[in-house]
């Protein structure tokens, strides 16, 4: 288990669960961000970039330290 913001460009992880506010959750999870999604880190550092299926969303690595994530095997 780690956050978001420390995973490594090219690694494929599954989003075990969020931290944040309600209203916060609720807009990671319209992003594509919901438990489960199985989701690629593009680019890792103060702005972290994910693929999302077939759509790129860019977070700040401040919102990317609030998804929990688990690699996949």
């Amino acid at each position: 288990m780690t956050y978001l913001n420390a995973v490594r460009p090219g690694v494929s992880v599954r989003v075990l669960r969020l931290e944040g506010k309600p209203e916060l959750c609720h807009r990671l999870r319209e992003m594509g961000f919901a438990e489960n999604a199985v989701i690629r880190c593009l680019q890792a550092g103060p702005a972290c970039v994910c693929q999302i299926q077939h759509a790129r969303v860019g977070l700040s690595g401040q919102l990317a330290g609030q998804i929990v994530v688990e690699p996949l095997s």
